[in-house]
């Protein structure tokens, strides 16, 4: 059960706001664990747009498929689609029980609140410049120039 943990915390932070975009959800997830003093939950590896969890990912889909996950695509100017996530009723009254049940969880989400508020309203060119500059050994399967972060 603890590989929900973080993605879970991540929506459900922040009044349940929505994370706009899978690359989006990676690295708030990556920095969580190398910044915010998440346990290390997820395995990330350099990828196309820095560090990527395939762990991750099969873990949010997992929750979409219980359930608990929502992901919709939403047209963004330039006629590019992005995915948005976000936690459904259902997947909120999970947190909230785990909340109760599982020990170390409020240390969690109380990291990945901060996270939030530190990033969550970043734009994804920003949060990549950022974790590029800090994290430039995931930048070696990258499509983007490390040097500028994106």
């Amino acid at each position: 059960m603890t590989d929900v943990l973080l993605p879970l915390a991540l929506l459900y932070a922040d009044g349940r706001s929505e994370i706009r975009g899978a690359t989006k959800l990676q690295k708030l997830a990556f920095l969580a664990q190398e910044e915010y003093g998440v346990e290390e939950l997820h395995e990330f590896e350099p990828d196309r747009y820095g560090p990527f969890s395939e762990s991750l990912a099969g873990t949010v889909n997992a929750l979409e498929q219980k359930g608990f996950v929502e992901k919709r695509e939403e047209q963004v100017p330039g006629g590019s689609e992005i995915l948005v996530y976000s936690l459904t009723d259902e997947g909120a009254k999970l947190v909230e029980a785990l909340l109760r049940e599982q020990e170390g969880l409020e240390r969690v989400l109380g990291s990945v609140e901060e996270l939030k508020r530190d990033l969550g309203d970043k734009t994804i060119d920003r949060v990549l410049r950022q974790v590029y500059k800090t994290y430039p050994q995931y930048t070696t399967e990258s499509g983007l120039n490390s040097a500028e972060g994106a």
